[in-house]
């Protein structure tokens, strides 16, 4: 799935610990989107409510961004969601996808 004014693509799902940790999917690694010796960014998307996972900061306004480089090795390539993304309404055990 592709957001063609965005340019995003749906990379998969995975579950989250109730800590807010998360293996993010190895597509995201193959095709060089992220680099676990580099900083992924997440972003909250205001308008649907979307999760990002970016290389870069996403400058549009709909978004609320915040850097994470705690990105672990192969395999499993675990990291932790930023606090600020979780609420008490948000159930964090079930990332419903990776948008790059």
């Amino acid at each position: 799935m592709s957001d063609s004014d965005g340019g995003w693509h749906y990379a998969g799902e995975a579950n989250v610990s109730s800590e807010g940790r998360v293996s993010l999917p190895e597509r995201l690694f193959e095709e060089s989107i992220l680099h676990p010796d580099q900083v992924a960014y997440w972003s909250y998307e205001i308008g649907v409510g979307f999760l990002l996972v970016s290389n870069q900061p996403l400058k549009r306004d709909i978004y609320k961004t915040q850097k994470n480089s705690d990105i672990g090795d192969a395999p499993g390539y675990r990291t932790t969601i930023p606090k600020k993304f979780f609420s008490a309404s948000l159930n964090p055990q079930k990332a419903s996808g990776f948008i790059v």
